[in-house]
């Protein structure tokens, strides 16, 4: 003969200050009378942090309703009425409380003390909720000054397929100059470095990624995935080589910047970094930056025996580019 809650327990959010739903399949019952015919008295709530302090805001608040009252700091009292003679209908408006979590890392545990007019009663701790920091999506070693990165990035709202983007130019701008290493952990990520030499390596994760080494010197792995790698010759400071280390069928390399008719055109072989030469595409200008990339273990044959395709072409804005496509 007991009252009893059930369907709680924890949930974890990666956002600071989010608002979710934590009693959303809660129930109620009672072993007497059926869940239909309780006479609830009295449902408090409160919360605390998972240490086990007295009730507190600092860890989240549940927004206030017509139903819902905040009696003192973490404590909540769910107003007893006539739609309490039914367990069920507890249940219901209990499931549409909101909570908004803290802005930092916390893990808080949501207490129901709950009684009815049998006298029965039931306290349950089993719903808490843990406000982590998001997973980290890229790993960068700056080798300028030593220090090593675990970053979330940012959201990426341009039109590829991809989901974030660690742009070192606006998530981290101070960085812009220094010899950067950036590994993915993450799948479908766009990286994009500034005028460090630079090594960018996404063959730890799949998806398909886009790879932009910026100005200098860079070093550009690739995954098995369908990875695109950015060359851009438009507003360039100073040149740019950038050597593509595992480049595949799927994949292609863009040239921002260049047409056959404004740039001079040369292809060599068995040139880039010690250990990963290969087909060389240098594009120059007469007084402009030298755009160059790599194709680690390609030749010139490929240009004509159907492994690579080469097409010219122009963005929507009328940006030109050179387009290599890996096609086997």
């Amino acid at each position: 003969m007991t009252l009893s809650l059930s369907g709680t327990g924890p949930t974890t959010v990666y956002t600071p200050g989010a608002t979710i739903q934590p009693f959303k399949t809660i129930g109620l019952q009672d072993s007497l009378q059926g869940p239909s015919t309780i006479g609830l008295q009295n449902l408090f709530i409160t919360v605390s942090d998972i240490n086990g302090s007295l009730p507190t805001d600092a860890d989240g608040v549940f927004a206030i309703t017509p139903l819902l009252h905040k009696v003192a700091p973490g404590t909540y009292l769910l107003t007893p009425g006539p739609n309490y003679d039914a367990a069920t209908n507890a249940a219901s408006d209990l499931q549409q409380l909101h909570f908004t979590t803290a802005q930092t890392a916390s893990t808080v545990v949501i207490t129901i003390a709950a009684s009815d007019a049998m006298g029965q009663s039931a306290t349950d701790h089993a719903t808490q909720v843990v406000a982590a920091v998001p997973p980290a999506k890229f790993v960068v070693a700056d080798s300028t000054t030593g220090n090593t990165y675990a970053l979330q990035g940012s959201a990426y709202s341009g039109p590829a397929a991809v989901s974030t983007q660690y742009v070192v130019q606006s998530d981290n701008p101070t960085l812009s100059a220094d010899n950067l290493n950036i590994s993915a952990i993450a799948p479908n990520a766009f990286i994009h470095t500034g005028s460090g030499a630079d090594a960018i390596d996404v063959s730890g994760v799949g998806g398909n990624n886009i790879l932009d080494g910026g100005t200098n010197s860079n070093f550009l792995t690739g995954g098995s995935g369908a990875d695109t790698f950015f060359v851009d010759d438009r507003n360039a400071a100073s040149d740019v080589w950038s050597t593509v280390n595992n480049f595949h069928a799927g994949d292609a390399v863009t040239v921002f910047g260049i047409t056959p008719s404004s740039n001079a055109i040369a292809w060599a072989d068995n040139q880039g970094t010690t250990g990963a030469t290969g087909l060389t595409l240098h594009a120059t200008r007469a007084g402009m930056p030298t755009a160059s990339f790599t194709l680690a273990g390609y030749t010139t044959a490929d240009l004509s025996n159907g492994r690579l395709g080469i097409t010219y072409g122009a963005e929507a804005d009328g940006t030109p580019y050179l387009y290599v496509a890996g096609l086997k």
